[in-house]
């Protein structure tokens, strides 16, 4: 039921001017609660359903207009997934605006919580993101194999947009972490998530990363799940499963 797509939006993006800012609540809302038309979507998922318990909801780290944009053509999105009881299988699908089927990947959960990612793989066969086209995207706990109607779901949007000269030079000449305040001063949120996942990766003990990770977090009211734990994919899954 998650592949089906509803009736496509028409939103208009803006982006400010690049200005090296904190984390903090106005900047980020600012980008991506105010002033942008949402479009359809849910980044919580959660409840009963059949085989499933979920003492705390699947949930999509992307903007409460659930429209992620990104400089990159081949991004990776974050998740948080919730502990279960047993391995579950997860399953990922990518389509665009006219609801053909970019790319799908399922994998098995190891049943533990935690933030992983999920990339769009740079291979020939998979195109990349073009610039100003939106992309559904979906992610389910499959609940049952045989009743994928008890499926546990978040869904939403990815933008690829360009940045021009004197941004990419900002970009070139900063250092990692003010990388990720001009990734936020211009509403590229999941890029700023995602060089701060690697740094907190390369530098699992530093105090100050963690508590960039859990404001990024809290600005974007995603504060329940601000203290959970950063995994490598490759930790979070025990077995691939198929990919397109």
């Amino acid at each position: 039921m998650f592949r089906t797509l509803i009736n496509k939006a028409i939103v208009t993006i803006g982006l400010s001017s690049l200005l090296i800012v904190s984390y903090s609540h106005v900047a980020l809302a600012d980008h991506n609660r105010g002033g942008q038309e949402g479009l359809p979507g849910s980044r919580i998922g959660g409840g009963t359903r059949g085989e499933c318990y979920l003492r705390k909801p699947l949930v999509a780290l992307v903007p409460e207009n659930n429209l992620v944009l990104t400089k990159s053509a081949y991004p990776k999105l974050f998740f948080y997934l919730p502990p279960t009881t047993t391995p579950k299988q997860i399953e990922f699908v990518l389509q665009d605006e006219d609801n053909n089927e970019i790319y799908q990947t399922m994998f098995t959960s190891n049943g533990s919580a935690g933030v992983m990612n999920v990339s769009l793989p740079e291979k020939e066969s998979i195109p990349p993101l073009a610039i100003g086209k939106d992309y559904r995207w979906q992610l389910v706990i499959i609940c049952d194999s045989e009743k994928r109607e008890h499926d546990i779901g978040v869904n939403g949007w990815v933008k690829r947009v360009k940045l021009d000269f004197a941004q990419t030079k900002k970009l070139e000449q900063a250092k990692p972490r003010e990388q990720i305040n001009i990734y936020t001063a211009s509403g590229l949120w999941q890029d700023a998530l995602l060089k701060l996942a690697e740094l907190r990766y390369e530098q699992p003990n530093d105090t100050r990363l963690s508590h960039d990770w859990s404001e990024l977090l809290r600005s974007l009211g995603l504060d329940a799940i601000a203290q959970e734990p950063l995994v490598n994919m490759e930790r979070q899954v025990t077995s691939p499963l198929s990919m397109k």
